[in-house]
């Protein structure tokens, strides 16, 4: 195939014939893209990448490919070909993967339901650095880093001191009730602290008698309770 000059040259995988003919279709009548080939799966990428004369300025991969996730050959693009662009299509605005991309350092995603005019965009911005994804999913990932905002914060030391500021605890105490907080079993807090488990528990006796509780769902109502 002639790959006409001042374009970008993509690699599209999508086990879907008809939707891939169609993506392709829609590609090539962007003048600034040039379809290089379509494959089904992740193995004819990989061979497709390895073995082609022309390496792909950017691959369209869905994210659900045969026998396997497309991630997982984002992933293997982005590891042998960092300056490669690799864009997933997906029919879903929320999935646990959806996440996971970020991770293995995908530059954005498409809704298979976007417009042509929505898609040229999403491809543009990519070509020019920018991560793009759907609002909905800024939305959800918003909500989840509060999340852990949340429980980041709800770990430290100062919050604990704060929450139980009236027991006087010193910061070996503070640290104690960091880690069942946490949910730490004996047995970690031994191995962190390079102690025995009942020296661990017998710690965790005076602890308890000094803030006259009985057990970890207690302890955790007293961090959990408001500040007055």
């Amino acid at each position: 195939m002639r790959v006409v000059k001042g374009t970008y040259n993509v690699l599209i995988a999508e086990p879907q014939t008809l939707f891939c003919e169609m993506l392709a279709s829609f590609v090539m009548k962007m003048e600034e893209f040039q379809v290089l080939a379509h494959v089904s799966n992740g193995k004819e990428i990989i061979a497709y990448i390895e073995t082609g004369e022309i390496l792909p300025d950017l691959c369209l991969i869905d994210m659900q490919l045969p026998e396997d996730s497309g991630l997982e050959y984002a992933k293997w693009i982005k590891k042998n070909y960092p300056n490669t662009k690799v864009i997933m299509l997906t029919e879903m605005q929320s999935h646990p993967q959806l996440e996971r991309g970020i991770i293995v350092g995908i530059d954005g995603y498409i809704l298979k339901e976007s417009s042509l005019d929505q898609f040229k965009y999403v491809l543009l911005l990519a070509m020019d650095d920018q991560f793009v994804v759907p609002k909905y999913f800024i939305n959800k990932f918003s909500e989840r880093l509060s999340e852990l905002h949340k429980i980041e914060r709800e770990d430290s030391l100062a919050f604990i001191e704060g929450k139980l500021q009236q027991k006087e605890l010193s910061e070996k105490e503070l640290k104690l009730i960091q880690y069942i907080n946490r949910g730490w079993t004996n047995k970690l807090i031994a191995e962190e602290l390079d102690i025995t488990r009942g020296t661990v528990k017998n710690y965790i006796s005076m602890l308890y008698k000094k803030m006259d509780i009985s057990n970890r769902d207690q302890l955790r109502k007293l961090l959990e309770q408001k500040t007055s």
